[in-house]
C-alpha cells in the first residue's frame, strides 16, 4: 500500500512539474490580493510545498500561496505546519565555510553511497551543464558533472521520460522562428524546446534534493547566501511576490512639441534653453513640479530624443561656485552629481559640501523580465535616502511610487517607470518609449532646502539622434559631437531656479 501511494504521488507531482510551475506563480500572485479564492484548496498547496516530491520552484510558490492563505485566515493550518511552511526553501543544515569553490569539491551523498548510475544517457540542452548545472554545483561545492548525473537519474528513472526528438524541431528551423528557442550563457529562451524544458525542471528537482541533504557552502565572496542568490535568478525580480508588470506606469501624457513638427536639417543640434526647461519643469494637479532624477526618451519614425536628469544637495555658501565650475565643463561626462551615500563622489569639507539624496539601487533580474506586460521597465524605482526620509518625515506606498510627508495628504514625490517595449513585436518603424523618473513638487523641494539649509543642484542632459534603418544615429552634421547637450541649474529655498546667466522665479 505504501509503495502504491508513493507511486501515485510521484505521477501527480511529475505532472505538475511538466505543466504547472507557471500556474503556481500566477496563483501565488492571486493569493496576495485574493487569498479567499484559493482557501478551499489549502491542503493541495500545503501538499506540494511540504509532502510532494521535491522541486525548488514548486515548493517555493506553493508555500507562498499557503502562507498568504494562512495570513488572511489564521488557523487554516496547524501551528507546526505553518512553521514548516515558513522554512520551505531554507537550508536547515549549517553553512560550510570554504576558501574557494574548487578548493576541495565534495561528493553528493548519493555518489558517496554508490547509488548513482553514471552510465545513463540523456542529451541536455546546449551548454546547459556549464551555464546552469555548474552554478548550482557551486552552491553546494560539487562538480557540474555530479549535478548532471543526478539530473539524468531524475529524468530517466524517476520520471521515466522517453528519449524522443521534439516534434516541433522543424518549426524552430524556419527563418522567422529560428531564434525562438535560443539561449546563451544562462539566459532564458523565449520558448522552451523539449531538451531545455526537461533539463530545466530536472535541475530544480536536483536543487531541492541537495538543499535537504547537503550544506550550502560559503567562500567569503560578495554574496552573503549562495543558495538565495542562485534561487533568486530563477524566481521573480521582486522579493514581495508581486510582478514587474504591477509596477508598469502609463506613458506620460505630456509629449514634446517637436513630435508634431517637420524634421529639419539641424534638428539634432537645434536645442534651445526652453528644451532644457521643458525637460526639467512639469505640471501635476495644477502645481509646479520638477523632474529631479531619471532618464527617459521619446521618438517618432525619424527621430529620438533622450533626457537624463540628476540632482544633489549643495551648501548655500558654495552653490554658485559649483554652478559656475560645472557649467564651464565642455564635456558633461567629465563630472557627475552623486547619488545618496556615493562616497567617491560626495564632498564634505566645510564650506564645500555636495551630497546625494536619491538612491539608485540595482536588482537581479528574474523570470518576470520576460513578461510582455512588464515591457522591460527599469526596476527598481528610485528611492529617497534614509537620512532625508527621517528629517523630512517621509513615507512611501507599497509600490514605491508615491512619497508622502506626514503633514500633507497629497503626494510630494512620484517615481514613474514606463516602457512600450514588447518582445517579438518587430520594429514596425517605431522605437520603444521608456523612462524612469523621479519628480517632486516645488513646495517640497523648497521645504527640503529650508530644513537641510542647502540648495539643489540639477544637471539636465539632452541627446538627439536620427533614425537610420533599424537604429538611431547622430546626424552627419553632428559627428564631431560625441556628448549630449547639458545645462546646470540651482534651486534655492525661495523657489528661484538659476543658471549662470538667468534666474527664474518658480511658483
Amino acid at each position: 500500500m505504501g509503495e502504491k501511494s508513493r507511486g501515485s504521488n510521484r505521477g501527480e507531482t511529475t505532472g505538475l512539474i511538466l505543466n504547472g510551475v507557471y500556474l503556481l506563480i500566477a496563483l501565488a500572485r492571486v493569493a496576495i490580493d485574493n487569498p479567499e479564492l484559493l482557501r478551499h484548496h489549502h491542503l493541495l498547496f500545503k501538499h506540494h510545498a511540504i509532502d510532494g516530491l521535491p522541486h525548488a520552484l514548486i515548493q517555493k510558490f506553493a508555500s507562498e500561496i499557503s502562507l498568504s492563505i494562512e495570513t488572511a485566515f489564521p488557523g487554516t493550518y496547524e501551528s507546526d505546519v505553518t512553521e514548516m511552511l515558513r522554512t520551505v526553501g531554507i537550508s536547515q543544515i549549517p553553512v560550510k565555510e570554504i576558501n574557494g569553490y574548487r578548493e576541495k569539491l565534495q561528493e553528493t551523498p548519493w555518489h558517496a553511497r554508490g547509488e548513482v548510475d553514471c552510465n545513463l544517457e540523456f542529451h541536455f540542452s546546449l551548454d546547459f551543464a556549464r551555464y546552469w548545472f555548474e552554478p548550482l554545483g557551486r552552491v553546494f561545492g560539487i562538480s557540474e558533472q555530479q549535478v548532471e548525473e543526478l539530473a539524468r537519474e531524475v529524468i530517466l528513472k524517476e520520471w521515466s521520460i522517453p528519449i524522443n526528438d521534439d516534434p516541433r524541431s522543424n518549426l524552430w528551423n524556419l527563418d522567422q522562428t529560428e531564434r525562438e528557442t535560443w539561449h546563451s550563457h544562462g539566459s532564458y529562451p523565449r520558448t522552451d524546446n523539449y531538451d531545455f524544458y526537461t533539463s530545466y525542471h530536472a535541475m530544480f528537482v536536483v536543487s531541492a534534493k541537495l538543499l535537504l541533504e547537503m550544506p550550502v557552502v560559503h567562500s567569503h565572496s560578495w554574496c552573503e547566501d549562495e543558495w538565495i542568490n542562485w534561487l533568486h535568478r530563477h524566481t521573480l525580480t521582486r522579493s514581495d511576490g508581486r510582478w514587474l508588470a504591477d509596477r508598469q506606469d502609463p506613458l506620460p501624457l505630456k509629449r514634446r512639441a517637436w513630435l508634431s513638427e517637420t524634421l529639419t536639417e539641424n534638428w539634432c543640434k537645434d536645442i534651445k534653453i526652453e528644451d532644457f526647461l521643458d525637460g526639467l519643469l512639469t505640471d501635476y494637479k495644477g502645481e509646479t513640479w520638477l523632474n529631479i532624477h531619471g532618464s527617459w526618451s521619446d521618438s517618432d519614425s525619424d527621430r529620438q530624443e533622450s533626457f537624463h536628469v540628476t540632482s544633489a544637495l549643495v551648501s548655500q555658501e558654495t552653490s554658485q561656485s559649483l554652478l559656475n565650475a560645472l557649467s564651464s565643463c565642455i564635456n558633461p561626462y567629465a563630472f557627475k552629481l552623486p547619488v545618496y551615500q556615493e562616497e567617491d563622489m560626495e564632498f564634505n569639507e566645510f564650506p564645500f559640501e555636495l551630497k546625494g539624496w536619491i538612491c539608485r539601487d540595482s536588482e537581479g533580474e528574474g523570470l518576470d523580465t520576460t513578461d510582455p506586460h512588464a515591457g522591460k521597465i527599469d526596476y527598481p524605482p528610485y528611492k529617497i535616502g534614509n537620512s532625508i526620509i527621517e528629517k523630512l518625515g517621509l513615507s512611501v506606498d507599497l509600490e514605491q511610487r508615491k512619497w508622502f510627508k506626514a503633514d500633507r495628504k497629497d503626494e510630494s514625490l512620484i517615481c514613474a517607470l514606463w516602457s512600450t517595449h514588447r518582445e517579438g513585436n518587430g520594429d514596425n518603424g517605431k522605437s520603444p518609449k521608456h523612462g524612469k523618473r523621479m519628480s517632486s513638487s516645488l513646495e517640497f523641494l523648497k521645504e527640503l532646502c529650508t530644513i537641510l539649509e542647502c540648495e539643489i543642484i540639477i544637471e539636465v542632459q539632452i541627446e538627439r539622434r536620427l533614425r537610420r534603418s533599424s537604429y538611431y544615429t547622430r546626424s552627419d552634421n553632428d559627428k564631431e559631437s560625441s556628448v549630449p547637450n547639458s545645462k546646470i541649474y540651482v534651486l534655492s529655498a525661495d523657489g528661484k531656479l538659476r543658471n549662470t546667466g538667468t534666474c527664474y522665479q518658480l511658483r
